[in-house]
């Protein structure tokens, strides 16, 4: 009996020290794709020559892989969601949804990436402004873009314009806001097919 108590009282006190040893486990990563869904075409036919879209730029929080929520009732407080972040930076994402997007659409010839190497006749730049969830009532997100396109060979400016589109969203998950935001990045690469592609025209005539 004296080795049973004993080994009681050794098994107890190992199992007590094993449980006040172990850390709690950290929340799970999640991580978002931006799904901008179908756009649609250009009205007019494809403009001559090779449009290549440039890496996105953005500011402080907003370029950050962690999404960004805002608070809604007219402060500036931007805050970033632990644990919730975007499958890439938001950056490179547009640069590539604007690809997908405008080679779908058809507004030039060929669509292409810095990375590619390919001499272009036209430079399409973007920055993000905003890329945030709302905690407004009700809650909802806002994607603000900026697009810059410019003739590679003298560098003139053809068209500037800053488009924005906001979604209602039914509740404040993070997961929520990610397809909301999808929407509302659709909604301005949509917007932008046709004055860019008018402009893409222009461009080519002068």
């Amino acid at each position: 009996m004296r080795w049973t108590r004993r080994s009681a009282v050794v098994m107890v006190t190992a199992l007590l020290v094993a449980g006040c040893g172990q850390a709690p486990r950290p929340p799970v990563e999640r991580f978002y794709r931006l799904d901008v869904g179908t756009v649609a075409a250009s009205r007019e036919a494809p403009a001559s020559g090779v449009l290549e879209v440039q890496r996105f730029s953005a500011d402080g929080v907003v370029g950050e892989r962690n999404l960004v929520s805002a608070s809604g009732n007219g402060t500036t407080e931007l805050v970033q969601l632990d644990y919730h972040l975007w499958a890439d930076p938001p950056t490179r994402m547009l640069q590539d949804l604007t690809v997908e997007v405008l080679r779908a659409a058809a507004v030039v010839e060929q669509v292409t990436t810095p990375e590619l190497r390919v001499s272009a006749d036209y430079l399409l730049a973007g920055k993000i402004q905003r890329l945030e969830q709302v905690r407004t009532e009700p809650p909802g997100v806002v994607a603000r873009v900026e697009l810059v396109l410019t003739r590679a060979v003298d560098g003139e400016l053809l068209w500037v314009d800053t488009l924005e589109a906001t979604r209602p969203v039914s509740d404040l998950a993070p997961s929520s806001a990610a397809i909301a935001l999808g929407e509302a990045v659709g909604e301005v690469l949509g917007r932008a097919i046709d004055p860019l592609a008018s402009a893409l025209r222009t461009g080519a005539r002068r």
